[in-house]
């Protein structure tokens, strides 16, 4: 298969502090890919140096082949890598219609509207609240806005940073429901999450990472019942 993300031996640190250990993986066109493990273990860090947010102090990210060193986060929106972080960032104070078409601000006028209907077509929940200020939401429902808003960038690789943070079970559930949309969209996604058994079922393969270091990666199906995985999380790994 063509890999769409190229990750080689990318390494990040914060001074002294290094959070990112010579990490190494590929994700294929159109597969998603989760990255694992407890917080602290550099996943956030690794998830922003794709992105482009984090300057590396060495390795590189190839998207479909480009070397992004020399391209900043906006360049790399450009060509197709769009991040949605921690926290969603949403405009609170605009209306959802607003904040979707400040997505699509690299599109051309007449394509914007385009996107939008699209976008509104695909989350019927955007369209019956997109007069509504974005701040009026649920969690779960900025959450889903803010997987919209990317969309109007039409990115080709999604990046999204703990989409399931401080959301109820129930409500998880339904942004997971709404993210299987981008894979029938046929999207690479590359996701972080601490619902592990749950972003398990939605992705391809997985990537655990422990201090900054890949200490395990497989395939998701393979990885559910890993007793690698659990000690992990259980903070008996070393």
């Amino acid at each position: 298969m063509t890999t769409a993300v190229d990750v080689s031996d990318l390494r990040v640190s914060y001074g002294r502090l290094v959070a990112v250990r010579d990490v190494s993986f590929r994700v294929d066109v159109g597969s998603a890919t989760v990255i694992l493990g407890r917080n602290g273990a550099g996943k956030s860090s690794l998830l922003r140096a794709i992105a482009g947010i984090v300057k590396p102090d060495s390795g590189t990210v190839q998207l479909f082949g480009e070397n992004l060193k020399r391209r900043s986060a906006d360049q790399r929106v450009r060509r197709g890598m769009v991040m949605i972080p921690e926290g969603r960032s949403i405009f609170a104070n605009l209306t959802v219609r607003e904040n979707l078409i400040l997505g699509g601000f690299l599109a051309h006028r007449d394509d914007r509207e385009q996107l939008l209907a699209e976008v509104l077509d695909l989350f019927p929940l955007l369209e019956d609240r997109a007069e509504d200020q974005a701040g009026d939401l649920s969690g779960g429902q900025q959450q889903i806005l803010a997987i919209g808003r990317a969309l109007m960038a039409r990115p080709r690789v999604l990046l999204l940073d703990e989409p399931s943070l401080g959301l109820a079970p129930i409500v998880v559930d339904e942004v997971y429901r709404h993210l299987l949309t981008l894979r029938e969209l046929d999207l690479t996604v590359i996701l972080v999450e601490q619902q592990v058994h749950r972003a398990l079922e939605f992705v391809d393969t997985a990537i655990v990472m422990n201090l900054g270091s890949v200490v395990l990666e497989g395939e998701a199906n393979h990885l559910v019942d890993d007793p690698t995985l659990m000690s992990i999380y259980l903070g008996e790994a070393q």
